[in-house]
């Protein structure tokens, strides 16, 4: 394995694109790609070849291959992305899966993060409901609640009677189960479209979001909350960027 660090400097803040948001979470990303020896020398010698470093010069080309926060130009982009097409990576059409659903040609306009947006909802509600039950079987302190009072400028008893209270808490339950009602009835949309997606293709909902969520944790989120290089793995490499944000 060589470890390579992609680190991103200088370059225009603004472009055709607005990409000044993005500008901002240009960090260090580490990768690991598999090199023969002899592929880390000559790496290392074509970039020297353009006075850049390895990690440069491949950050550059990434840059143009996905039309990336920085770029060499429309031509490069261009030709980046003839490569890519020429080597006929996805020879075969690619596999059903919540994967591609998500993060592949979307088709269906979904993204990932609503499904884990519907999933906080529900067990947000879940838990809601779950702790204004409670209160409702255990009304001990409800005479310790209390609020502010703008005309008496002080704090006063919220309630009069356990009764008010529970039926307050009870109100409270209602309200959030037709939240809880909507979340629910948000994924069984997604669900519809992930089915309409699949079509005939046999599988298994929980199993499906379980591989999408190690994909998008190994492929994603690991790489955007780590930014930081792995102790004794790596030296980062100093230097600049080419590409601009045009």
């Amino acid at each position: 394995m060589f470890l390579v660090v992609y680190e991103f400097y200088g370059g225009i803040a603004m472009s055709y694109k607005d990409n000044k948001q993005e500008v901002e979470t240009v960090k260090e990303r580490i990768y690991k790609v598999r090199l023969s020896d002899a592929d880390v020398e000559r790496l290392a010698k074509r970039a020297l070849s353009y006075n850049l470093s390895p990690a440069e010069l491949l950050e550059n080309f990434i840059g143009d291959l996905v039309d990336g926060t920085y770029t060499n130009g429309s031509d490069e982009r261009m030709y980046a992305d003839q490569w890519a097409e020429r080597c006929w990576f996805a020879l075969d059409e690619p596999e059903k899966n919540m994967i591609h659903f998500f993060f592949g040609d979307n088709m269906f306009g979904r993204e990932f993060s609503d499904l884990e947006e519907i999933k906080e909802r529900i067990e947000d509600e879940k838990r809601t409901i779950a702790s204004l039950e409670e209160d409702i079987a255990n009304p001990e302190d409800w005479d310790q609640i209390v609020h502010w009072d703008v005309n008496k400028g002080e704090y006063v008893d919220s309630y009069s009677s356990v009764d008010e209270y529970i039926n307050e808490c009870s109100q409270a339950i209602k309200d959030e189960k037709q939240w809880l009602l909507g979340a629910e009835e948000d994924l069984n949309d997604l669900k519809k479209d992930f089915a309409d997606y699949m079509g005939s293709i046999a599988y298994d909902w929980d199993d499906q979001v379980e591989k999408c969520n190690k994909w998008y944790e190994e492929n994603i989120k690991n790489l955007v909350e780590n930014s930081s290089p792995e102790e004794n793995n790596i030296l980062p490499v100093q230097g600049h960027r080419r590409g601009s944000s045009r």
